[in-house]
């Protein structure tokens, strides 16, 4: 990645514009404009509308519900606004703990706060490579959510497409 002027690691949204080609004598007011609609509308929360079915029913069926997200310190609060927290047992997110995944230690943190072991979890995410390899660096079983069929045979592990996926796979 790229250092700003800040010294600090660079937004996804610098990273981005910088791949696109803008120049960095253009970017500051481009990118206060994303990350002021992003501030306002949360850009990578997108709910299905089953969402809250599917998470009720794998509560009635015994599962408890954890939220692990590398996210920006608002997951939890977004997660209210959108009534799906009352679902969840515990929710962590990687900017309140300080530490993010592929790292095992976010999700032994969560196995801690459920009081269960790796042996009976499983972790369901979108990303290969920090989601799937994360979860079993920490020994838990994972299934891969893969929306837009971006893996296809590429993974050796469970895949499904929609949330609602899980109802049959588990």
């Amino acid at each position: 990645l790229w250092p700003d002027e800040t010294g600090e690691r660079p937004s996804y949204f610098a990273v981005a514009l910088r791949q696109l080609g803008v120049p960095s004598s253009s970017m500051r007011p481009v990118l206060d404009a994303l990350q002021m609609h992003n501030r306002e509308s949360c850009l990578w929360r997108v709910v299905e509308p089953d969402t809250p079915e599917v998470l009720g029913e794998l509560r009635e069926r015994g599962f408890t519900l954890a939220v692990i997200s590398n996210a920006d310190g608002r997951v939890e609060d977004d997660l209210g606004r959108y009534g799906l927290r009352p679902h969840f047992a515990t929710v962590v997110d990687s900017h309140v703990v300080g530490v993010e995944k592929p790292n095992p230690e976010i999700f032994r943190l969560t196995l801690e706060r459920l009081e269960v072991g790796a042996e009976q979890a499983v972790y369901v995410g979108d990303v290969f490579g920090i989601d799937v390899m994360g979860a079993r660096r920490a020994g838990l079983q994972a299934v891969l959510i893969d929306t837009l069929e971006r893996y296809p045979g590429k993974v050796d592990c469970p895949r499904i497409r929609r949330l609602a996926d899980l109802l049959e796979l588990l």
